[in-house]
């Protein structure tokens, strides 16, 4: 993935893309403007451990944009955990609707695909793509935007 990003935009200079541990980001303090996140992190050990990776490695006034799910019941903790992380949550949207709409909509195109893959593969992919805990509303799908302050609070 990130040779095929790296090749598509290598026309803008100051952007990149790196592989590495989302617990042991391996970026210099203040380094990033933005960095963005989808669909992985609740595959992470910690959560809390990801975010005190991403708040350093921000300038100040620098964006997190974050999507992902989680299981029903855990919003609460998902914010408190945002909260804890030092990043102001500027908006927070529940997109599970779109999500299982968009699934829904590329479900047939995506089955194409996957037949380039191992059958394992395919069935495990599939699953996702008829996701029932996101369509009984077992699991919601957030995106969020924080910012990192300008000035440490104290």
């Amino acid at each position: 993935g990130i040779k095929i990003c790296q090749k598509i935009h290598s026309d803008i200079s100051n952007l990149r893309f790196e592989h590495g541990n989302a617990e042991q980001l391996p970026c210099s303090n203040d380094s990033f403007d933005v960095v963005l996140h989808v669909e992985s992190s609740h595959c992470y050990t910690s959560m809390e451990r990801f975010l005190s990776e991403v708040y350093p490695v921000l300038k100040p006034g620098g964006y997190f944009l974050w999507a992902d799910f989680r299981d029903s019941g855990r919003e609460n903790v998902l914010l408190e955990q945002f909260k804890k992380s030092g990043l102001e949550m500027i908006e927070q949207v529940d997109i599970t609707e779109n999500v299982t709409l968009a699934l829904s909509q590329t479900r047939a195109s995506k089955l194409i695909f996957l037949k380039q893959f191992p059958e394992d593969l395919q069935t495990k992919f599939e699953a996702w793509f008829d996701n029932p805990s996101l369509k009984t509303g077992h699991a919601f799908y957030w995106r969020c935007k924080c910012r990192k302050p300008l000035k440490p609070s104290l």
